[in-house]
């Protein structure tokens, strides 16, 4: 099996917000993978160390385990495409909201849900067999959620890494009947900008990461069922990283000081505004809002004739009525499946 002819697309499935069944089987959208991991487990009851009486041998395993639970946990890296970036915000929980463009390229705002609203989806994996006559490996994981993205963006390379995990999985009797297309324009983490709006002295990192979280239960497991009754969120957070921030002591006293004279008690916040584009003459972009976040000095090294830069985070702060995050994404996607709340 060639990886490179690997599919896997995620579709949301519509029967109702909140709720797991049925299994999609239209509008998926394939994600540009660069790797994938999505592997079944079951859990195990172990009866070892077990005198059975049947033998005189001192083996630790004389008792055969049973199978007590299921589930998939995955997880894959692709490029960093707004098609894939805005398919996967659905599969983290967050809405899409058309804003009523005729053409090509579309504008979607993208809004955290509420607990409750947050969709299942279906996630669909095909790796061809090139052998005669034999099966190739697809099935669908079902009910499931994405668990969180992670941008890491550097003057050298850029992608997303994403985790999720489903309750189940089929066979492929529910082959998905339509496929979109990715996007050809990637996102460069050249052509963009990050703007703390109410900081004076930040410049700009030589490597940045973005994690959106969205950890669910993993362990809903009823009696009498193999399968986990459901993923239920548990969190969300956005959290940022940025490194090789050129240090000066304006930053630091702005930072740890709250520019003062003195380190002081006061938390430092801003709003934190990351835009990305793709360069192109159709441009495809990714804008990230953050309405406040608490900022830190996260501290540097002098070390031999190394130019002297430091390491700030952020985490988004969600103290307001307001949405604390709106990621506008313009790509060439004109219609999410999605069933607004």
């Amino acid at each position: 099996m060639q990886s490179l002819a690997t599919t896997f697309a995620l579709a949301i499935q519509t029967a109702g917000l909140g709720t797991k069944a049925p299994v999609a089987t239209e509008k998926f959208y394939p994600l540009s993978l660069e790797s994938l991991g999505a592997t079944g487990i079951f859990d195990y009851i172990e009866y070892q160390n077990q005198s059975r009486g049947i033998h005189g041998r001192a083996t630790t395993q004389q008792g055969t385990p049973l199978r007590s639970g299921f589930s998939v946990p995955f997880d894959g890296d692709c490029g960093l495409y707004p098609n894939s970036f805005g398919a996967l915000l659905v599969g983290l929980g967050l809405q899409p909201i058309d804003t009523v463009d005729v053409a090509v390229p579309y504008t979607w705002l993208f809004k955290k849900l509420d607990i409750c609203d947050a969709p299942y989806i279906s996630a669909f994996l095909d790796i061809p067999d090139c052998g005669v006559g034999v099966d190739p490996y697809r099935k669908i994981l079902t009910d499931a959620r994405l668990t969180s993205i992670t941008l890491d963006m550097s003057t050298s390379a850029s992608g997303i890494a994403f985790t999720g995990f489903a309750l189940g999985e089929e066979n492929e009797a529910n082959i998905p009947t339509s496929l979109q297309v990715d996007s050809d324009f990637a996102i460069s983490p050249i052509a963009g900008s990050i703007a703390f709006s109410d900081l004076a002295f930040m410049t700009n990192p030589t490597q940045h990461t973005v994690t959106i979280a969205r950890p669910v239960d993993e362990e809903n497991q009823k009696m009498h069922s193999l399968f986990r009754a459901s993923a239920e969120e548990t969190g969300f957070s956005i959290m940022g990283e940025m490194s090789g921030v050129d240090l000066s002591y304006d930053l630091y006293k702005e930072l740890m000081w709250a520019d003062g004279a003195t380190p002081d008690t006061a938390t430092v916040t801003s709003r934190v505004i990351l835009d990305l584009s793709d360069g192109q003459v159709v441009e495809s972009s990714i804008n990230m809002n953050i309405l406040s976040a608490e900022v830190r000095f996260m501290g540097f090294r002098a070390s031999g004739n190394d130019i002297v830069r430091c390491d700030v985070q952020y985490t988004m702060l969600d103290n307001t009525t307001t949405d604390p995050v709106v990621i506008t994404v313009i790509d060439d996607v004109s219609d999410y499946p999605f069933v607004a709340p």
